[in-house]
């Protein structure tokens, strides 16, 4: 008795936690829904997007080209 007792305290904290990890990553999606989105329409705003693919991609080519030669 006192083992399924036992079992059913560890697996009720295993939901415990499970859910407080689901509503951390949660917050963290909102937060940066939040923060990344307004910053990401003020930059398209003030850069057009052909001239900031334009700027980007200089960038794009040297990270891809060093991804390649990684092991």
């Amino acid at each position: 008795m006192v083992a399924v007792a036992a079992t059913l305290v560890a697996v009720a904290a295993t939901l415990v936690s499970v859910t407080t990890a689901l509503v951390a990553v949660a917050a963290l999606l909102l937060v940066a829904l939040v923060v990344v989105v307004p910053i990401a329409l003020v930059v398209l705003r003030v850069f057009p997007a052909p001239t900031l693919l334009l700027a980007l991609r200089p960038i794009a080519l040297r990270l891809s080209f060093a991804l390649t030669l990684a092991p």
